[in-house]
C-alpha cells in the first residue's frame, strides 16, 4: 500500500510509520556521505557524492529492512539524477 492511500485510510498509522521510514533511511543517507536536502511525503531528497555512491545507498541492505513488514507502506522506487548539483 502506498503513502497516500495509507494516509487516506488510517492517518495516524501512516504517520507513525513515515517517522520509522524515515528513522530506517536516514543513517543510510549518512553512512553513504548523503546530506538531505528535503523530504516530501514519504520521499527524500538526498544529495550524495558520487553517482557510484548513490548506487551504494540504494543497494544498502539496511535501507530495504523495513519494507517486508506487512504493515509497511514502504515501496522502494529511487531515482537518479546524473550531473552536478546546483546550489544557491
Amino acid at each position: 500500500m502506498d503513502y497516500t492511500t495509507m494516509t487516506e485510510k488510517n492517518e495516524a498509522v501512516a504517520l507513525t510509520l513515515l517517522e520509522e521510514h524515515r528513522q530506517l533511511l536516514r543513517p543510510v543517507f549518512a553512512r553513504h556521505g548523503g546530506r538531505e536536502v528535503k523530504t516530501v511525503g514519504d520521499g527524500f531528497l538526498v544529495e550524495l557524492p558520487s553517482a557510484l555512491e548513490a548506487v551504494r545507498c540504494a543497494l544498502d541492505p539496511a535501507a530495504h529492512a523495513g519494507a517486508k513488514s506487512e504493515r509497511s507502506f514502504l515501496e522502494q522506487d529511487t531515482a537518479k539524477s546524473w550531473g552536478s548539483p546546483w546550489r544557491r
